[in-house]
């Protein structure tokens, strides 16, 4: 996983009137500076923790880059009484306690518009058990592809969360509506609703990615339950004479880039889970022989993409295997030890663009997983952005104070309240 990296010192003027201590008010004094974390294990799946910096080499446009800092980060907090956890009631809530090293950031990314109901059916309850091995301490959010960001619900209720998935059904080829905008495009031909559902899931992926990583500047987690985006049609679906003519849907191009995961932005570890385990094919009993065939090419097609996506940022890929109940614990194991460094980069790009790096380890046997880029800075607005202090937004009681002056009279302040209108703070 790979970031660009803030340098935090203490800013103590106007910490007061704002209600934050100094852990709060980070300054923030470089952009050239990336972090990596790297998972390490041995090929049992099990951590290595004994590495030092230089064990590790990271190397970018083919130039050695010198490792500024290096930290193992293990978390090994006894597991806390839920009851003694507080829920998450605001976003500054939510990204104070994100900001925490004893706290992950896992998302839960159930693709249902990608996945068979049959198939679906086969892994929600090993994921609901997964969901419940996740520690009371930890952040966990349930995402569909219509899941707004502002909807997302961080939770440490894991019972109440568990009962979400169990309740998971695909809906892959099945496009009765279900909302008012399904019902817009139902009447289309299967390719152009299939084009719409690639764009909906390719842009909450995205800005998941991008959200989870904006919450910590630590690993941060997502579990992507997918059979693969841009698919082609099975030829029974494909054949269908409905359509609409005025919709401007290119439909399911059949494959996708081969760097399609470098194009997310956030400092976010996905893992992909294929449903369909062992399947070679997607099989329907109307399907000739050669539709098979076909079938065959579609679903290595999709797997292919799936571990693209996990290789690229930094995950693993649970493709083609039903040992899913392993892999899944694996999951926790990488998001529980992994190896933090810091460089200056020698390129210090300033273009906005993905830059490639090559991260190693010189010692035989181990088994590394890092993310393959970084998203650099792009002009002079940007940088000016990560030099300047952060200033976060005042708390609410601090904002409704400062609203307005108040008559401290006792009859002006009573008929303050009850006819003055409620103020509606963003």
């Amino acid at each position: 996983m790979v970031r660009h990296f803030r340098f935090v010192s203490l800013a103590a003027a106007g910490m007061l009137a704002a209600g934050l201590s100094a852990q709060d008010r980070p300054f923030r004094a470089s952009v050239d500076v990336v972090t990596v974390d790297a998972v390490a294990t041995d090929r049992y799946g099990n951590p290595v923790l004994d590495l030092k910096a230089a064990d590790f080499e990271i190397r970018e446009r083919g130039k050695v880059q010198a490792i500024d800092s290096f930290k193992l980060v293990v978390d090994d907090a006894d597991d806390q009484d839920p009851a003694s956890l507080r829920d998450i009631v605001s976003e500054e809530d939510l990204r104070r306690q994100a900001a925490r090293d004893d706290v992950r950031v896992i998302g839960i990314f159930l693709d249902d518009y990608h996945v068979q109901r049959i198939n679906s059916l086969a892994v929600r309850d090993k994921i609901a058990a997964f969901v419940k091995q996740i520690s009371s301490r930890d952040l966990v959010a349930i995402i569909y592809p219509l899941t707004p960001i502002s909807g997302l619900k961080f939770s440490r209720n894991r019972e109440e969360q568990a009962r979400v998935i169990e309740k998971f059904t695909g809906r892959k080829y099945n496009y009765a509506p279900q909302n008012a905008a399904e019902e817009s495009y139902w009447f289309c031909s299967p390719a152009q609703i299939e084009g719409i559902r690639d764009g909906v899931s390719d842009s909450a992926l995205r800005g998941v990615a991008a959200y989870l990583g904006s919450l910590t500047e630590r690993r941060a987690t997502m579990l992507f339950v997918s059979e693969g985006l841009h698919e082609q049609l099975p030829k029974r679906l494909a054949q269908r004479d409905q359509g609409c003519p005025r919709l401007l849907v290119s439909p399911s191009n059949g494959g996708s880039p081969l760097l399609w995961g470098t194009t997310l932005k956030g400092n976010t570890a996905i893992y992909t889970l294929d449903p369909r385990g062992l399947d070679s094919g997607d099989f329907d009993v109307r399907d000739s022989q050669e539709e098979a065939a076909a079938g065959r090419k579609r679903v290595a097609r999709t797997q292919e993409f799936l571990r693209n996506l996990a290789f690229q940022t930094g995950g693993r890929a649970i493709v083609n295997t039903n040992n899913v109940d392993g892999l899944l614990r694996q999951i926790l194991k990488d998001t529980g030890a992994y190896y933090l460094m810091t460089y200056t980069s020698t390129e210090a790009f300033r273009d906005g663009l993905f830059h490639q790096i090559d991260v190693r380890v010189k010692r035989r046997g181990v088994e590394l997983h890092a993310r393959q880029g970084y998203w650099a800075r792009n002009g002079p607005t940007d940088v000016a952005e990560a030099t300047a202090p952060a200033i976060p937004s005042p708390s609410f009681a601090v904002r409704n104070a400062l609203a307005e002056p108040c008559d401290f009279s006792q009859r002006s302040w009573t008929r303050r309240a009850k006819w003055r209108k409620p103020r509606a703070w963003p």
